[in-house]
């Protein structure tokens, strides 16, 4: 059974880099957020 990433032409390799770069993107984009917002609630609390 073929993934949709297969069906579309792409290979293993380029498979893993798309996960990869969705996965960054889902999991750490929010925590580099938070860390940029982090130093203004400070100041807003303070």
């Amino acid at each position: 059974m073929k993934t949709t990433n297969e069906k579309v032409g792409l290979d293993q390799k380029q498979i893993k880099q798309t996960i990869n770069k969705q996965i960054l993107t889902v999991f750490f984009l929010p925590v580099i957020f938070a860390f940029l917002h982090w130093p203004l609630l400070i100041i807003c609390l303070v």
